[in-house]
């Protein structure tokens, strides 16, 4: 009588395993491709992978030099490309297949092993409640664990995209020498770094990083005021301009980036660094040293000036 109830128990944790995962389809929520990719992968293989390409590569003549890194290069990216998808897609649907059912599994092994024991239909109850339970608690952890994998396929996905950018950037270029194969063949190993778990983790910390230093600059300039005020007026003048600086420079594209410093340039007689041209964190940047280097009461007239002439500063 115990072993059928524990067989019972047994085929209960079975339908539980089903309805825990939802009865996902067997593809996991990935469709039918229309093509084949094993056989896609082993085209792109044979054309592109071997190194006796790279050897080719350099003995032809300079006027094929260009075309054929492109071709080379282009081919490889699809090739990592093809290798990302099946590599998501696969780990998506072990995930899928495995980590809860295991877990529901080795529950209902246990509450089975306990239902040897007759000791009556409170023990029967109780071992199904603690499958119920347990495979709950399974669920949960699993639901966490994939919302992080979800972000680490975004921070891949965008890095990809980092790399990839940078990647066209230098084919696009005129000259070969400009973005030689050698170059490319680094980005293409940083491509395909930037798709790995490890890569989408020191994107994501290095995208955390980025924003703490960012916000902390931000949150310094405005808790120390970079002059000490000497009258309401001055208070109120010192607030907006450290406001600008952290909140209206770095959202200035690049013609409104370059108006604002040639401006200041202008009017100030300084000469903004070569970087602050780059981006508007980095102009926001050198306001800030030169805030803190020049801290009178006239040098906060002449910032508050040109920023309203610029429209950084609402009259």
């Amino acid at each position: 009588m115990c072993e059928r109830n524990a067989l019972a128990v047994l085929v209960l944790i079975g339908v539980l395993v089903c309805g825990v995962q939802g009865c996902a389809s067997a593809r996991g929520g990935f469709p039918k491709r229309s093509e084949s990719e094993v056989e896609d992968l082993r085209a792109l293989e044979m054309r592109y992978a071997p190194a006796l390409r790279i050897t080719d590569h350099f003995r032809k003549a300079d006027a094929d030099t260009k075309k054929d890194r492109d071709d080379l290069v282009n081919g490889r990216m699809a090739l990592i490309d093809a290798n990302y998808k099946i590599f998501v897609r696969e780990f998506v649907l072990q995930k899928q297949s495995g980590d809860v059912a295991a877990d529901v599994t080795v529950i209902g092994l246990n509450t089975a092993g306990a239902l040897l024991d007759p000791s009556g239909t409170t023990r029967i109850l109780a071992g199904i409640s603690a499958g119920l339970t347990g495979s709950k608690a399974s669920y949960d952890k699993h639901f966490y664990y994939e919302q992080t994998t979800k972000a680490l396929y975004a921070a891949m996905n965008a890095q990809r995209k980092v790399v990839r950018t940078r990647i066209l950037e230098g084919l696009a270029k005129e000259s070969y020498g400009d973005y030689p194969l050698s170059r490319a063949l680094a980005d293409l190993d940083d491509y395909y770094h930037a798709g790995t778990f490890l890569g989408g983790l020191q994107s994501i910390q290095q995208d955390a990083a980025k924003k703490d230093a960012d916000a902390q600059q931000q949150i310094d300039l405005i808790r120390a005021p970079i002059v000490v005020p000497t009258s309401p007026e001055v208070i109120e003048k010192n607030k907006v301009v450290a406001s600008a600086i952290a909140n209206r420079v770095p959202a200035l594209d690049e013609a409104g980036l370059k108006r604002v410093l040639d401006a200041f340039a202008a009017a100030s007689g300084a000469t903004p660094a070569p970087e602050a041209y780059a981006s508007g964190v980095a102009a926001r940047d050198w306001f800030i040293q030169w805030r803190r280097q020049n801290r009178e009461d006239d040098r906060l007239e002449l910032i508050h000036g040109v920023f309203v002439k610029e429209g950084l500063i609402t009259p």
